[in-house]
């Protein structure tokens, strides 16, 4: 098992993948079996826009608030609409 991080993903054929580092440069990986682990990111930019408008009637949950696991979305969820009056 070959572990390559702060790779991205180009291109997954028959043969393997294609990544490009981080220096920019691209390299050919040949496999028969590709694992990825694709990180996440939050925008909050409209979650943002809503709270400046409506701060107090604007509840943000799952991973537009932070990225986590399901259950933590989950649990922001049922809290936030047990919270609506």
């Amino acid at each position: 098992v070959t572990l390559l991080t702060n790779s991205e993903v180009i291109e997954i054929d028959c043969d393997g993948a294609v990544i490009k580092k981080k220096d920019g440069s691209t390299e050919k990986i040949s496999g028969d079996t590709i694992i990825t682990a694709f990180g996440q990111q939050s925008d909050t930019t409209l979650p943002d826009a809503i709270r400046q408008k409506y701060n107090t009637k604007t509840t943000v949950i799952g991973d537009a608030e932070k990225v986590s696991r399901a259950a933590h979305a989950i649990r922001t969820g049922f809290y936030a609409a047990m919270a609506v009056e």
